[in-house]
């Protein structure tokens, strides 16, 4: 059984490939491989010219780094001749909040590094989840608009897009409605006028895009996913898809983008029979428009008795 397991274990780390970290203190290497676990296998690096040379040699999908190196040597160097050549590695840095390391982080940013976590604030695996999806959909954002064709135009598009390159976004209707140059009431509007779902509902098709996708990867478990969408827990991926489609996280892996796909393009036509949940309000500002109408004995009808057949 711990054969196997160990076998298991080998083959899921070759299937995500490895993060490279330059991190010197060894409870930084234990939360890093705690933390790190479900994305890729960690090794670590003695110093700057290790860092390259793992990448080099490495399949190596994300690089984590602290300012400095043991020998104190500035990491801005190594970040930057990494980025030249392998731009499509994110870079993430770990730092602490004193002076010189945030001194050193203005350098690393100019360098190429796409993102700074604080040691002991931040949580180390939710910054590098992130930073893999957000490398990870851009292709899929080109399949996904390329599939959809002429059914999906203008803003949904746009809302389309952003959910799927940016899974795990907070408030991501307003950073779309920000880019597009209007608020976040005009872009709801637009799309009622066209006849189309509300913004909030292309946010979740996209992200169950996303989920599907990476679900067609067998050594992708569920938790995996949640992290990458940004959501606390597994449930959260369940309520997602039980609100915003037909199918269940089951279906979703058996399905995969395709099952996804086809049911964006069944509502966009207008032929899908998608639940009626995933119409429901999904925040408290759109469930303050939607009210019920006030319930009177007159609406009532035969449901209120009469004092005569009492």
């Amino acid at each position: 059984m711990a054969r196997a397991l160990g076998k298991s274990v080998t083959n899921s780390s070759a299937i995500r490939g490895v993060i490279a970290a330059l991190v010197t203190r060894m409870e930084d290497r234990f939360v890093l491989r705690r933390e790190l676990r479900t994305l890729g296998e960690v090794r670590f690096a003695k110093d700057s010219a290790g860092l390259l040379t793992l990448v080099r040699e490495c399949r190596v999908r994300l690089v984590i780094t602290e300012p400095r190196d043991p020998k104190r040597r500035e990491a801005a160097p190594a970040v930057r001749a990494i980025r030249s050549a392998y731009p499509s590695i994110p870079v993430l840095i770990l730092c602490n909040p004193t002076a010189d390391d945030i001194h050193l982080l203005v350098d690393l940013v100019r360098s190429g590094a796409d993102d700074a976590i604080v040691r002991g604030v931040d949580r180390v695996g939710s910054a590098a989840a992130g930073l893999l999806a957000r490398g990870e959909q851009t292709p899929l954002v080109t399949t996904a608009l390329a599939d959809l064709g002429e059914v999906l135009t203008g803003d949904a598009r746009a809302i389309l897009a952003y959910a799927i390159a940016n899974p795990a976004a907070r408030k991501p209707v307003e950073q779309v409605a920000r880019t597009l140059g209007v608020s976040r009431r005009t872009l709801v509007n637009r799309l009622s006028a066209a006849g189309l779902a509300r913004p909030s509902v292309f946010v979740a098709w996209g992200r169950l895009l996303v989920a599907a996708a990476s679900l067609e990867d067998s050594a992708t478990t569920v938790r995996d996913v949640a992290r990458t969408l940004g959501l606390r827990s597994n449930a959260g991926l369940h309520v997602l898809c039980r609100r915003h489609s037909c199918l269940s996280v089951r279906a979703l892996r058996r399905g995969g983008y395709r099952a996804v796909l086809d049911l964006v393009r069944r509502e966009l036509l207008g032929v899908g029979s998608v639940p009626q949940r995933s119409m429901a309000p999904a925040n408290k500002q759109e469930r303050r428009t939607t009210r019920r109408p006030r319930r009177t004995a007159a609406s009532l009808g035969d449901a209120v008795p009469r004092a005569g057949n009492s």
